[in-house]
């Protein structure tokens, strides 16, 4: 493999992760934003949720831009933005399990 093929690879990688991360950022911001809105008729502990998506997002949709101006593999803005994501995700999971963020239609 020559270094140019190597260097097209990484950036082919950057820009696929950089895709995803920008739809997950806006995902999580989107989630916020909506906690946030109807935040007087809220919990406490989904008000918090909501601030850590609405924070995590633009955090995960600048480290993807990052990564597509840097147009290859760059280590700071993975470590960021997988942090954020890792972050956001591991919230989600905990306020589904908890029964803060109801998950199933009233029966």
């Amino acid at each position: 493999m020559s270094r140019m093929e190597g260097t097209l690879r990484k950036s082919v990688g950057a820009t696929v992760l950089a895709l995803l991360m920008l739809f997950f950022g806006s995902l999580m911001f989107l989630f916020g934003y909506v906690v946030l809105r109807e935040w007087r008729s809220e919990r406490a502990a989904l008000i918090a949720c909501g601030l850590v998506w609405i924070l995590a997002g633009p955090t995960i949709f600048g480290c993807a831009l990052w990564l597509f101006g840097s147009l290859r593999r760059n280590l700071l803005a993975l470590r960021i933005g997988g942090t954020a994501i890792v972050l956001s995700g591991a919230v989600l999971a905990t306020v589904a399990a908890t029964g803060v963020l109801p998950c199933s239609a009233p029966g």
